[in-house]
């Protein structure tokens, strides 16, 4: 209940970040030089250099336990994170999102659920790193990093956050890591948690999310349990993930619409979007709805393929519409997110045509998410160009057999065979065979991912 309380309690909260703010600013002014000791000039450089220490090869995240309570001013969490240490001494390196406070009193290196260290002092460096100090101590073995951080609820929702009007018009704010905006100041997918940036480690992720009973929450995998707290707060807990990569984490909050579109024992799948985009859905609810009960089919000899080919199975799949979306389309585990504007349908504005570009970027997204490469990735880029067919080829297949009135294939042999033979009429190609004799500008071409 403290936990809970410190979120709720706003005066409480100024107090902690006030306490937290000076030392941040004292480390801050030690870092540059003004009270730093001979050790730490020999030793910080090294830790803070990416470029002369790989600090994945001895010490890396195998598992998150992450615990968030998002409020009406702060967001604030608990992080829990199992490090695999084979070699450090002193310090613990990481990144943190903007502006976050770091609870210092909370800041602890355990071992069996005991306390082996508890940070000296923590440094926040440029770039959003922070540097931990357990003083003279080397490290080795698995650790739990014991984390506890605030972060104002402005910089979430300028970092995280997409504001749309409701139903009575007013701005609401959809809270989604994972995705990326339309935004000039941010370059990538971020997180709201501290993380090692190594987007090829795979990491076990589970994640709860304590939230006021007007919103909903979704992650990467399906709802494990829902609890009400004593403060009539909502507390959903998630299964755990499989090995993931960090970048592959999300988390959504809002008031959208959720919708159930099928629930059976190989696959769950729903739809989120914004109340008033939903008389424009219709059309991409039919796709989606008809579209897994085609791949419904696939699941039974996914388990044999899987043994062959790089193809990924997903449980739970949730559709989500965002206004402000960076693409057209975006993925993460157990998501495909949809700009909105590529995915709505207005029968009195829109042509007809226009519904084919919705069925087909359904089932690119879909597509993925069973198939990445079908051939296994390799440095020649004729296995490129066979991925390339396959999967443009089975997007319209899938939306043929989903839709049979569509007659995608129909539509799909006038529009890329008809126009195949129409190019074989000035270039002779023959990709898989003699391909070192075509210019380098050629095999990157629109024609030769056609053909």
């Amino acid at each position: 209940m403290t936990f809970l309380k410190l979120l709720l309690n706003s005066s409480i909260i100024y107090i902690t970040i006030i306490a937290i703010a000076t030392p941040i600013a004292n480390e801050e002014s030690k870092i540059k030089g003004i009270e730093t000791d001979e050790e730490s000039k020999i030793a910080m450089p090294s830790v803070l250099n990416n470029k002369s220490s790989n600090i994945s090869d001895y010490m890396f995240p195998i598992h998150y336990n992450i615990k968030i309570m998002l409020g009406t001013d702060y967001l604030h969490s608990v992080c829990i994170i199992t490090l695999n240490i084979s070699y450090a001494k002193r310090y613990i390196r990481f990144y943190v999102p903007d502006a976050t406070f770091i609870v210092f009193s909370n800041l602890t290196l355990n071992q069996n659920n005991d306390t082996v260290y508890e940070a000296n002092h923590t440094n926040i460096i440029k770039n959003n790193i922070v540097v931990l100090d357990f003083g003279d101590v080397s490290f080795h073995g698995i650790y739990d990093l014991y984390i506890e951080y605030i972060i104002s609820i402005n910089i979430v929702r300028e970092s995280f956050g997409t504001p749309y009007i409701n139903e009575n018009e007013e701005i609401e704010w959809l809270i989604a890591t994972g995705v990326q905006r339309r935004n000039k100041y941010q370059t990538k997918k971020q997180q709201m948690f501290p993380y090692w940036d190594k987007p090829k480690l795979r990491i076990t992720f589970i994640i709860s999310i304590i939230h006021y009973p007007k919103y909903e929450v979704w992650s990467n995998m399906p709802i494990r349990d829902i609890k009400l707290t004593d403060d009539n707060l909502i507390w959903t807990f998630f299964n755990a993930t499989p090995l993931i990569s960090i970048d592959r984490v999300a988390f959504l909050v809002s008031r959208f619409h959720h919708i159930i579109l099928s629930d059976n024992e190989t696959i769950r799948s729903s739809i989120s979007y914004r109340p008033q985009s939903e008389p424009h859905l219709e059309f991409a609810k039919t796709v989606i709805s008809s579209t897994n009960v085609y791949m419904h089919r696939w699941n039974i000899w996914r388990r044999e393929l899987a043994s062959l080919t790089s193809v990924s199975f997903e449980n739970k799949i949730d559709h989500v519409v965002i206004p402000d979306l960076q693409n057209e389309i975006e993925q993460s585990f157990g998501f495909i997110f949809y700009r909105e504007a590529d995915i709505t349908y207005n029968e009195e504005l829109d042509p007809v045509a226009y519904k084919t570009r919705i069925a087909r970027l359904i089932a690119r997204g879909i597509r993925r998410k069973y198939i990445r490469n079908l051939f296994r990735p390799t440095n020649l880029w004729p296995h490129t160009w066979l991925n390339k067919g396959f999967n443009m080829f089975y997007s319209e297949y899938i939306i043929d057999k989903a839709l049979p009135n569509s007659r995608m294939m129909d539509l799909f042999v006038v529009q890329i065979q008809h126009e195949l033979f129409y190019l074989n009429t000035y270039v002779i190609i023959n990709s898989t065979i003699k391909y070192n004799s075509y210019p380098e500008n050629y095999l990157q071409s629109s024609l030769s991912q056609i053909k």
